[in-house]
């Protein structure tokens, strides 16, 4: 009974005023920065982790106290926190270079708790695996002198290993997080906003029109669809909620079995995350590594085409075998009617892919002035305007799905971070390549299994940032082509989503 009373309420009311608040500071700050200049490194990916983890406790997945008073008052002790480190994080940021080498009890204090925070935050959002790997290495540079001798080293005191990874950008506030404050962000919101605006709707109801009538049709349509819907959306969950709630009923009733059904959606929605231009935080952090986006979207497109290809000619194979036919007359949309009805949706997608590869904009440029056209279309277009207040809500709300790609690189940090500092990272590659006997083919198979291994735990943006970091070197030493190398783990890690278990 005491969720209906006032002090639940009161909770609730808090939860939605300070979601709305924070998210809509964020995405305003991504948005901004991405035209007119981020700040200074530090100081910008500080501002982006901490206010990401601000809305970690007002969602459901942090707290379960029945409690309300008790949760309300431990939300706000948490954002309170946060902001004291974020604030006081930022403050010192122009002058930590002089006092590189030396923590203070303060930074010892704030860097504890707020490592701390991470990793739980962590564990709870996107899953155990990463943070007890992050867990692990900690250990590792802790107990370094009382290994065995192959991976020993000297070994570090917490105070060194807090200074490490709370201050400067050699830690949690790396180049992972880096990629994600800059690029990852504001594409986040692009993706966010679009896909409440309704254009995944019109791309489920558009192919459903031209593929439900064939042979095995809704399999196909939840194919098709969903490479549609990965080019705005980089996340195979977002996918899945986004077209499998509408495609698989319809293959199951069509005379799919329903765990197939449920296999085409998943493989289909995790291939989404290598169709252009959107795809998701590994794809924009490669791009940091190889140093253009461009280059990763070019050489994107004939691998996802073909991943489609495949999975479309299996499906077709599968309806012969059973005399699976597609959907009546009757129940197919109408083509000319549906794109009549959402084609200005869709415009926001072409002017990104025109910016990018056409104009050759930034990313970040591209994304900004994509955003900027998709809000006046939503408050603008005769018969299909929203209110000032919906839109930004919208926005708001379309920074919840930076949090958990805030969290998986400012956790990749802490791994990165303590594999440079104890050099194992370099001693992992050496001993990889002796391993392979120095056989490229020898190395791309542990290559794969590794990365199979390690995505069945983690998303693929994690699991990718630690291949990159251990494996890509020794691939690159036997002479695979950077970028070939980089898509080889890449793509491995997007297939750990359909791998059993």
């Amino acid at each position: 009974m005491e969720n209906t009373t006032g002090k639940g309420k009161n909770s609730i009311r808090f939860e939605d005023a300070a979601t709305l608040v924070i998210g809509l500071v964020l995405a305003v700050f991504h948005i901004y920065t991405s035209f007119f200049g981020a700040l200074p490194s530090y100081q910008h990916r500080i501002v982006h982790l901490v206010m990401s983890m601000m809305l970690v406790p007002l969602g459901a997945k942090l707290f379960h106290f029945k409690n309300q008073k008790v949760k309300l008052v431990l939300q706000i002790a948490i954002i309170a926190i946060l902001a004291v480190v974020g604030i006081y994080s930022y403050s010192i940021a122009n002058d930590m270079w002089k006092s590189s080498g030396t923590i203070s009890n303060t930074d010892l204090v704030l860097g504890t708790i707020f490592i701390i925070m991470l990793l739980v935050f962590t564990w709870r959002v996107v899953g155990a695996a990463m943070p007890i790997i992050a867990i692990l290495c900690i250990l590792y540079a802790l107990l370094g002198p009382k290994l065995p001798s192959g991976i020993a080293h000297r070994g570090y005191n917490w105070s060194r290993i807090t200074e490490l990874l709370f201050k400067g950008t050699n830690g949690i506030f790396g180049t992972p997080l880096g990629v994600s404050s800059i690029y990852v962000s504001v594409f986040v919101i692009f993706a966010g906003v679009l896909e409440a605006s309704g254009a995944g709707d019109v791309f489920i109801r558009l192919t459903q029109s031209l593929l439900g009538g064939f042979r095995g049709g809704p399999a196909k349509v939840a194919v098709v669809a969903s490479s549609l819907f990965g080019t705005i959306s980089g996340s195979a969950v977002a996918n899945v909620v986004g077209t499998g709630a509408f495609t698989i009923p319809l293959m199951k009733k069509s005379g799919f079995k329903p765990e197939f059904a449920g296999a085409v959606e998943t493989a289909a929605s995790s291939g989404g995350q290598l169709m252009p231009p959107v795809m998701g935080a590994a794809a924009f952090i490669m791009a940091d590594y190889i140093g253009s986006y461009q280059d990763v979207l070019i050489a994107a497109i004939i691998p996802a085409i073909l991943f489609y290809i495949a999975l479309f000619m299996m499906i077709d194979l599968e309806a012969l075998k059973n005399n699976l036919r597609g959907q009546s007359k009757e129940e197919l949309p109408n083509f000319k009617e549906e794109l009549k009805n959402g084609w200005f949706l869709l415009l926001p997608l072409v002017l990104l892919v025109f910016l990018l590869v056409g104009v050759r904009y930034s990313a970040q440029k591209s994304a900004f002035f994509s955003i900027i056209f998709l809000v006046l279309i939503m408050l603008l277009y005769p018969g299909k305007r929203k209110k000032l207040h919906e839109v930004i809500r919208l926005i708001a709300n379309s920074s919840k799905g930076m949090v958990s790609v805030a969290l998986t690189t400012g956790t990749a940090g802490i791994i990165v971070g303590i594999l440079m500092l104890t050099g194992i990272g370099y001693k992992l590659s050496s001993l990889l390549i002796a391993i392979s006997g120095g056989n490229v083919f020898l190395l791309l198979f542990l290559t794969m299994l590794t990365s199979v291994i390690l995505g069945m735990g983690m998303p693929t943006s994690a699991a990718y940032v630690l291949l990159a970091t251990l494996i890509v070197p020794a691939l690159e030493q036997l002479g695979v082509m950077k970028i070939a190398a980089h898509f080889f783990v890449f793509y491995f890690g997007i297939m750990a989503h359909v791998t059993p278990p």
